[in-house]
């Protein structure tokens, strides 16, 4: 029998790294060093040249490789979730992911076991 809350981490540390990556390629910082939620935006505005510069390539690879990963993974993904224990909750409605649903989920996961949220990087 598989062992499903590990299959859940794998996936997930996977696509992790690949929107790490993706982050880095785009910012040249890594994803928790960039700037805080609260100067986030501050920081993206400071640096909009720099990022503009990087961001074909940061786009380029976020498109080829999310792509494969979600039509590798994309049904395991929602497999493993449906077959986890616990309540659950997902997250939809909305193509960015701001302060609102960042609370939303924040709030929620004081009563859930699970939360599924869109991919925040590029929504397929």
């Amino acid at each position: 029998m598989p062992n499903i809350e590990k299959d859940a981490l794998e996936l997930q540390s996977d696509l992790f790294h690949l929107i790490g990556e993706f982050w880095g390629r785009a910012t040249g910082a890594l994803p928790g060093q960039f700037a805080t939620v609260e100067t986030f935006s501050k920081e993206l505005k400071k640096n909009s040249l720099m990022i503009s510069h990087r961001a074909e390539d940061a786009l380029s690879f976020a498109d080829t490789e999310l792509r494969q990963f979600y039509a590798k993974n994309g049904a395991k993904m929602f497999e493993t979730a449906r077959r986890l224990g616990g309540a659950k909750v997902v997250l939809g409605g909305s193509s960015r992911f701001g302060r609102t649903q960042l609370s939303a989920v924040s709030g929620s996961l004081l009563y859930v076991d699970t939360s599924l949220i869109p991919d925040p990087v590029l929504p397929w």
